[in-house]
């Protein structure tokens, strides 16, 4: 195991002092990196049978994705024990769905739609004793990869009373579509409708949230408990009892002196904490204590009628950050009896007034954006925050992201697209690409998509020409030397509202055609499919009768909503495997509609 080790080691360091040679870069760390993997694989089968098992369980994820190249029977191991799923879980952490990946969700949800698949590797007696989420992970991504060729059913439509959609979104585990429409006759208000899938058709509302809505609804991660606000000062707790059944538990009540037409509820990462800031001006935090009573917190003044920027907990769930009054941040902490305290206010060392935060995937660096300025990166070190660097550009920030891995950052300026920045070997913050370099006609809103693994990246600047609303974007994939290289080619012309899964092999996104156009050219949605280094179509559907601006995808691509741009209606579609009807050669609306 030494030996194998000691031969990964020197491999990389080839790798390293090989980029810097006169052949081109990528070949030449392909072919390092291919013959210190076979090396090392032979290595590895002189070993005994139980100890190969040992390393192979423990390798990082850039070792899987070199080897599964290397050797065909050890490409075919990888897959048989998930070993790729399994090594990218250790490398996402708390960002991995590990919640839920559940056994209840599998027969609820995932068995019966993968069961129309002829591709699904996973049996009738699958899970067993043992339920592995990284399996039923794998199963699921493999199985739509494997399937020729996909298509997209309609399920349900909804019509909604109100203007427009405001945003759409699914819960933690596919089952529940959360819905923002502001009524006609108070546009500042957002009320939230519930829709939920019963194993084989969407319905609208729920016992926890009934048809007309609610005020503001939010899941745990797992999806075992939710809480729900009505406009009477009131939040409901609800535990989950079984597949279909809920009950409430708790009522919450707190004090407001002006009326809240918005909310923001947040749940902490296990579930136990519950953060409630309003359009008044309030926060209030919960706690369960090991009675698992919720006590009365108090209050806490967030600002007088602030506009919400939610709350946000670490990854780790140990800080929490809010806006606070004076437009600052404020970082809460637990205490050892539990209770959530205020730690400092984060102040910078020249005026400033931050409007965006948010954590690195390890909890241990914190970005506070100032719009259309700087960056400042903070720093925990020995249960301290402090701030370390701040990162700049000529045309300032806009917006930023992180990478999963937390090893590279995105900054979106206003007037010269987005900028992809590195840290160099003193530890230095430095640019190092320029993304959607040929994009005309750049606007204020730029999106950013990355692979969960931080495999590759997506960013779309967005121009509307004639009020249509798309967009141009570039593919970036990293290679084996950790290197962003540009993909040519990419699909993702005029591409409009790009959603991802939670494995990064699915992408969703609409084709909007811009007038003047042949009226028998219409609105797509296209599926996506990332294999070997691009970006393939899997499957298209035409929409015929909906001009779509917004679209949602629950975290297993299993289903699909689209959003209206004129008028309060969602359409609900189901990816499924196309049948034998629906040949290459047929057009994309006749395929689509059967």
């Amino acid at each position: 195991m030494h030996e194998v080790g000691g031969s990964l080691k020197r491999g990389v360091a080839v790798a390293g002092n090989t980029a810097q040679d006169s052949l081109p870069k990528r070949t030449r760390v392909d072919q390092d990196e291919e013959a210190f993997s076979t090396q090392a694989l032979r290595q590895l089968a002189l070993l005994p049978p139980e100890l190969q098992d040992a390393v192979i369980r423990h390798l990082p994820l850039a070792d899987i994705l070199v080897w599964q190249r290397v050797s065909k029977n050890f490409r075919h191991r990888i897959e048989a024990a998930a070993l790729r799923e399994r090594a990218l879980c250790r490398s996402l952490g708390n960002a991995f769905p590990r919640e839920v990946l559940t056994r209840d969700n599998y027969s609820h949800l995932l068995q019966p739609w993968l069961a129309g698949f002829s591709a699904n590797p996973l049996g009738e007696d699958w899970p067993g004793a043992v339920f592995r989420p990284h399996v039923l992970w794998a199963a699921v991504t493999r199985t739509l990869c494997n399937t020729q060729q996909l298509t997209l059913v309609k399920q349900a439509r909804f019509q909604l009373p109100g203007v427009r959609v405001n945003s759409a979104r699914f819960s933690p585990s596919g089952k529940f579509l959360i819905i923002k429409v502001p009524p006609a006759w108070d546009l500042g208000r957002l009320p939230v409708h519930v829709f939920a899938w019963d194993g084989s058709r969407w319905g609208q509302g729920t016992s926890f949230a009934g048809a007309r809505g609610v005020l503001s609804i939010c899941f745990t991660v797992n999806e075992k408990r939710l809480a729900v606000a009505d406009e009477k000062t009131q939040i409901h707790l609800w535990e989950r009892l079984d597949t279909a059944h809920w009950q409430r538990t708790v009522r919450l009540t707190f004090y407001c002196q002006t009326h809240c037409a918005r909310m923001d509820l947040l749940f902490s990462p296990d579930g136990r904490s519950l953060v409630m800031q309003g359009s008044h001006g309030w926060l209030h935090i919960w706690r369960e204590d090991d009675q698992q009573q919720w006590p009365d917190p108090g209050q806490f003044a967030s600002g007088f009628l602030c506009p919400i920027r939610g709350p946000v907990f670490s990854p780790d769930g140990r800080w929490l950050l809010v806006y606070s009054r004076f437009e600052q941040f404020t970082l809460f902490t637990l205490n050892r009896e539990g209770d959530w305290l205020p730690y400092t206010s984060l102040a910078f060392r020249e005026q400033a007034n931050p409007a965006r935060a948010f954590f690195r995937s390890d909890s241990q660096c914190l970005a506070l954006l100032v719009p259309d300025s700087f960056l400042s990166l903070w720093q925990l070190q020995e249960g301290h925050w402090s701030e370390r660097v701040v990162l700049r550009h000529p045309y300032g920030m806009a917006h930023a992201w992180f990478s999963p891995d937390g090893q590279n950052i995105v900054t979106r300026c206003s007037r010269s697209g987005a900028l992809l920045w590195a840290q160099d070997a003193g530890g230095v913050w430095r640019p190092v690409q320029t993304l959607n370099r040929a994009a005309a006609g750049l606007s204020n809103v730029t999106e950013v998509h990355f692979d969960p693994a931080s495999g590759w990246l997506i960013a779309a600047d967005q121009f509307d020409p004639d009020n249509q609303g798309s967009s141009t974007g570039e593919l970036w994939a990293r290679d084996g030397s950790g290197q962003w290289k540009a993909c040519p080619g990419s699909p993702l012309v005029a591409a409009h509202g790009l959603v991802v899964a939670s494995t990064g092999q699915h992408l969703a996104w609409l084709d909007l055609r811009r007038p003047p156009a042949d009226a028998r050219v219409h609105d797509r949605l296209r599926l996506l499919e990332w294999k070997k280094g691009a970006l393939m179509t899997k499957a298209q559907y035409p929409l015929l009768s909906v001009r779509p601006h917004q679209i949602a995808m629950d975290p297993f691509c299993c289903h699909l909503a689209v959003i209206c741009s004129r008028a309060p209606v969602v359409e609900l579609l189901r990816v499924q495997q196309a049948s034998p009807l629906a040949l290459p050669g047929r057009p994309d609306e006749e395929a689509a509609q059967e």
